[in-house]
């Protein structure tokens, strides 16, 4: 009894420790209809899916919902005001992306990952379907994969790729330690929780 209960507290233990990395996943690429970057994090999400784009392994990239203050440094080393209406057609076009080849996506109450991920269900389904690479930070990864499953297409037409471009490298195997690795997982697993339940609670917040 002894040997099962300590069993127990030590799987307990490895699975506390390797959450911060568990919740970081990448599917392979391949070609697809379109790439569509999530909101926040701006320019960090937008490099990566320009990189994506100039690869050629799809024509168009969907901002689902553009934020963000904690954006606004970078944007402004780039030279451009955080505030402009059309900031995000400018960065894009910077990373070599064409304004013409840009859908920012603007479905009235959008407000957080869920409500993102059907605006692009719903324009890939406009645009006669086929595969979207999504495009966001690391540890939002695994909960992108879970909510395209509950609200979104099957699967195997979904590619998650994260930025590799945010300044801050991520510690996400001591997560504990700091406090931006601790609020990235608590978050994250909290949203993986909402998703797996069915949506329980109201997440205003991304």
């Amino acid at each position: 009894m002894v040997l099962v209960v300590v069993g127990v507290l030590l799987a307990a233990w490895t699975a506390v420790i390797g959450v911060g990395k568990w919740l970081v996943i990448e599917d392979p690429l391949r070609p697809a209809a379109a790439i569509a970057i999530l909101g926040g994090k701006m320019p960090f999400r937008a490099m990566e899916a320009a990189e994506i784009y100039r690869a050629g392994y799809a024509r168009e990239v969907w901002l689902a919902g553009p934020e963000g203050a904690a954006e606004h440094e970078p944007m402004k080393k780039m030279g451009f005001s955080p505030y402009e209406s059309d900031l995000y057609y400018k960065v894009l076009e910077r990373l070599g992306v064409p304004r013409t080849a840009v859908r920012i996506l603007h479905p009235q109450g959008v407000r957080n990952t869920r409500e993102e991920i059907a605006a692009i269900a719903r324009m890939l389904r406009t645009s006669g379907g086929g595969r979207v690479i999504v495009v966001t930070s690391p540890t939002h990864t695994r909960r992108v994969r879970a909510i395209w499953s509950r609200v979104a297409w099957p699967l195997d037409e979904l590619a998650v790729r994260y930025t590799r471009h945010e300044p801050r490298e991520l510690k996400l195997e001591r997560w504990w330690e700091r406090e931006e690795e601790k609020g990235m997982v608590f978050r994250e697993v909290g949203g993986l929780l909402d998703t797996w339940l069915g949506f329980p609670m109201v997440l205003v917040g991304r």
